[in-house]
Order: structure tokens, then sequence, then C-alpha cells
């Protein structure tokens, strides 16, 4: 199913295509949110401070201490009268792993829990389908955007292993009076039309009298859980996170997203993302998580006015991701041998941004990673921000990760760098992922 008149209006509303005099400011304010705890504590007062409206998606929630945290808040907007509705992949994000945190949520009067394309074995066809969104709607004024699911990885793990350092955008609409040059309501209308898709069910939340008493003493716990990690971190929630003095204006934003379809969709996001690198008169930089382009995903790429292309993905040792590393290891020789320079990172953790950043005031930042399933199978959803000093703060952000980078060669070794030598990959790891690449070689569209 297609939706032609709102990619029509998408589109006539990019930024590429608007008159060159437009340089004034628009009606929002956005801000890069790339540290990890103060992202995760940004979200957590967006949510105390709503007033009327929470909406949520989100392709995975990870039971933990976050987890505790965000839904502890959650409950609590609920209890004062904000409207919330949580809407998750339907193979994913479901909580299964706490069905009765799953349950308090969706029993609560002023909570819809919603599940985009429940997974059945009696449907195959609809595996591919996933829900890849993660965003925050508050009060139709404030939206966070990017790649973080709820998780510890992403906000609280500070193992050197399992850290996960991600990138978010938090916008607000700071002129009220131009609302309808805003992107708050293209997103509106996309988690609306997400919300209410066909695709997207209810689960029952019916329950027995036994059940309703493990719940409540699960619901105690849970805020007993919440309170004592408070106290024993109580120099994190001291001081509220100063967000609001660090927002910086733009020009523009546009919102992009996949169609709703199941199987093959038209790659609109790809499209329109290799329209902006056709425009680009000086630089490209791109994160992703890993970086499998294809030859479907080729042939979308046009001619290039520029040579200064530089790709930020993870490397073997760093990656979480054995699948899609084995995707982007069979195409390592392609992109070092192309005009592109390929880092490969090799701090602590992983990096699991995508963003990109075009010229000096063009940035793409959202959950579209740089692979076939982006491109072909999941939804996914990118703001395209007009904004100097916006890539600014962008550019900061894509260069702490460049530096804690190495630059692949031509013969696929790393160049040297003696203030960064390569993390060391563990035998098995390195034997599954080579096994794996063989076995994915002819399941590239599916990485």
């Amino acid at each position: 199913m297609r939706f032609p008149v709102l990619m029509l209006i998408l589109l006539f509303s990019l930024p590429w295509m608007l008159p060159a005099d437009i340089g004034s400011a628009g009606p929002d304010r956005a801000l890069i949110l790339d540290d990890r705890l103060e992202s995760g504590l940004v979200r957590l007062q967006v949510i105390q401070e709503a007033h009327h409206t929470l909406d949520l998606a989100y392709y995975v929630f990870t039971p933990g201490n976050y987890l505790d945290l965000f839904s502890s808040a959650l409950l609590e907007a609920a209890n004062q009268g904000v409207t919330v509705r949580v809407l998750t992949d339907g193979m994913f994000g479901t909580l299964r792993r706490d069905r009765d945190l799953r349950r308090i949520l969706q029993l609560h009067p002023n909570i819809e829990l919603r599940y985009y394309e429940p997974f059945s074995l009696l449907t195959p066809w609809r595996w591919n389908n996933r829900l890849h969104e993660k965003m925050l709607i508050a009060d139709s004024t404030l939206l966070i955007m990017g790649g973080a699911n709820i998780a510890d990885r992403y906000f609280l793990d500070t193992s050197f292993r399992d850290m996960t350092f991600d990138r978010d955008v938090m916008v607000l609409l700071d002129d009220p009076d131009h609302h309808d040059r805003s992107v708050l309501p293209q997103v509106e209308d996309y988690y609306e039309l997400l919300w209410h898709h066909p695709f997207t069910k209810d689960s029952p939340a019916g329950i027995t009298s036994r059940q309703e008493s493990r719940l409540h003493e699960r619901e105690v716990q849970l805020h007993e859980d919440v309170h004592a990690f408070r106290e024993e971190y109580q120099e994190l929630f001291e001081h509220p996170v100063d967000w609001k003095s660090r927002l910086v204006p733009t020009r523009q934003i546009t919102l992009l997203t996949n169609p709703i379809e199941r199987g093959r969709k038209d790659p609109v996001v790809w499209r329109e993302i290799n329209t902006l690198f056709e425009e680009a008169q000086q630089r490209i930089v791109i994160q992703s998580p890993y970086i499998i382009v294809n030859r479907a995903m080729r042939s979308h790429i046009g001619e290039l006015q520029t040579d200064d292309i530089t790709l930020l993905s993870n490397s073997l040792a760093s990656s979480p991701n054995y699948l899609a590393m084995a995707g982007h290891a069979n195409h390592r020789r392609m992109l070092s041998r192309s005009e592109a320079d390929l880092y490969e990172y090799h701090g602590p953790g992983s990096i699991h941004g995508k963003s990109i950043l075009i010229d000096d005031h063009i940035s793409v930042v959202g959950t579209f990673n740089i692979d076939p399933r982006s491109t072909f199978l999941s939804t996914e959803s990118m703001l395209v921000i007009d904004s100097i000093p916006l890539a600014d703060q962008l550019e900061q952000s894509l260069e702490l990760v460049e530096a804690q980078s190495l630059l692949v060669a031509d013969d696929l070794t790393y160049e040297v760098n003696e203030g960064l030598p390569p993390r060391k990959t563990g035998f098995f790891k390195r034997l599954l992922i080579a096994l794996l690449q063989i076995i994915t070689l002819p399941l590239t569209f599916l990485l």
C-alpha cells in the first residue's frame, strides 16, 4: 500500500528544492544528542515534563535498569493525566522477557500499547516487515529521533565491550505561529499512519485475579527498584540537563520515510539521500553501524560532484552484529577501493549512529542503516536538517568517532596510527563471521 499524496507533500518540502533566498530561521530549533548518559536522562526529563500527550515508537525495549526508569516515568506521567501511546515492533519489541511489565503498561487507563506486524509462524511473508523507528513526541511540540533503542547498552552500560554509542536529534517547535512550517506535523502524521495502519494490532490485556495480584507486586517492585537506583546514583539526577540553552536554529527540517508496505518497498529514503549526495559541493561524511551496498542500492547512486567522502563504520572487533558484519566484510574490498575513505571503529564498545553530514549545513539523522534491509524492507525515518550550527554539532560528533577509527587500506589492512592500536578480534568470532560471509552471500538483500 502506498501513500502518494503524503510523499508528494514531503518531497516538495525538501530543503534543496526551496528557493535560494530562504535563509531565515524556521520555527524549529534542534540539538544533537550523542552523550550516552545525557541522552538517557533527557528522555526521562521530557517524559516527566509532558503535560498532555506522549507518543512513542521504538524497535526494541530490552529489560534492564534503563527500561525500569523509562517505564516508571511513563507510568508516573500517565498517573498525572498524560495520554501515552507506545508503538513497538511485533517481533523484537514486545517485552517478551518481562511480560508482567508489559501488562502493567497495557492495563493503565492512560496508556495504549500496540504492535506493528505481530510475529506469527504462519505468515513468513511478513517476517521482514519490521518497525525500525525510534522516536518520542511530547505534547506535539518536541521530538527525539535517532538510532537508540530503549536498553542499558545505549545509556547506562559502562563495560568496554557492551557500551553502544548512538546519536539522536532533539527538535523543539519554538514558534507555534509557524506550525505549518515545522517538521512536527510531518512526524505526527507519520506516527498516526503507523498507529492506525492495518499492520498494527492490539494485544489482549485481560488478566485473572491471581495475575492481578502478581502484577501489583511487580509494579511495587518496579518503583522500589527505580527508587533504589536513583538513591545509589543520586548525583545523576540532582540537576536536570540544560538542553534548552543548547538548541540551535534551523532553516528547514524535513522528514523522510519509507512506504508502509510488505515485501520489497520503493526505496524512498535511499533515493532521496542520493539526491542530497548529488547536490553536495564540498564533502560527504556517512556513519552507519555497517555498510552493505548491494547492486540494487548502487543503481540509485548518481554522479557526485565531490570526491571528499568519508565512511565511518564498525570494525569486525567492535560490532556485536555478526550477520550484518559478515555482509559488511563481503563489501570491504569494494568500499576500500572506491573514491571514499573507509574508517572502521576501534574504540570502546560499538557505534550505532545513523547520520550523514553534507557540506557545512545539511545534517541527516535517524534510523536508516546503509544496507538493503533499511533500503527495501523495514520502516525507516530520517530527518533532513538545514542548519549550519547543527551541522557544526554533528561534525564534532563525527570527528570523535573518526578519531577512534582506523583507515582501511586497499589491501584491507589498517593504516598505522600509533595512537590507536587495532582492537583484537577473538578466534571464534573471526571464524563465525568468516562462515557467515559464505552463508550470507546469496542473502545480502536481507541484511
